[in-house]
């Protein structure tokens, strides 16, 4: 039986804002099991990734979500994030991020006997032998580190290849990646958009 899960707390980091804003989390009525609302708030990051959660805020109001079903919080980590995770009124927590803030979410939620979800740190490594399908193993490895432009937490970008296999792996990786179209992200014809921001582009 589907229950409420109550006050749902979910940080999201803006890299993929519209796959990941309350894609699986909901409030059912308890009595009839009849999904009510999905729930978003979202933590820190940068403002101009934030405007985007902010204009999703909108479009739900526009939709006839009712007022205070999703409430957008953006701020720091000490001034936003600790008073929602510490609250007593919040019943649960979704977090992706760093590992140490993983941490530290879990040991103060666990005051309130917080229901906690965390998807943490890592370099997402994908592991090539040389018996593996070549070309859906170049053409995998690819995509795993280039989509969204590589701004994506679960980003494949730690490569472990067979030793025998190294250097063919890695020009086939090369020239490939050299057809990769640069564009306009609107343009059907695009493989690889522009990144979030400045700050993203001098990394």
């Amino acid at each position: 039986m589907r229950s409420a899960e109550g006050v749902f707390q979910l940080y999201i980091d803006g890299e993929w804002v519209g796959n990941q804003s309350g894609e699986s989390f909901a409030v059912y009525e308890p009595s009839t099991e009849e999904e009510m609302a999905r729930v978003l708030s979202a933590g820190p990051f940068e403002v101009d990734r934030a405007l985007t959660t902010l204009m999703l805020a909108d479009w739900f109001t526009e939709a006839g979500l009712p007022p205070g079903v999703i409430n957008i919080v953006n701020g720091i980590g000490e001034t936003c994030g600790v008073p929602l995770v510490e609250h007593l009124l919040v019943d649960k927590i979704a977090f992706t991020g760093s590992t140490e803030v993983g941490k530290s979410i879990v040991r103060r939620g666990a005051d309130t006997l917080k229901r906690v979800t965390l998807e943490l740190g890592g370099k997402s490594p994908n592991i090539f032998f040389a018996d593996a399908d070549w070309e859906a193993s170049v053409d995998g490895a690819l995509f795993g580190i280039f989509i969204n432009q590589g701004e994506v937490c679960s980003a494949g970008s730690r490569i472990l290849v067979e030793k025998k296999i190294y250097s063919k792996f890695v020009e086939a990786m090369a020239e490939k990646a050299k057809t990769i179209r640069l564009g306009a992200p609107l343009d059907r014809e695009t493989k690889m958009g522009p990144v979030v921001s400045k700050e993203q582009y001098e990394r």
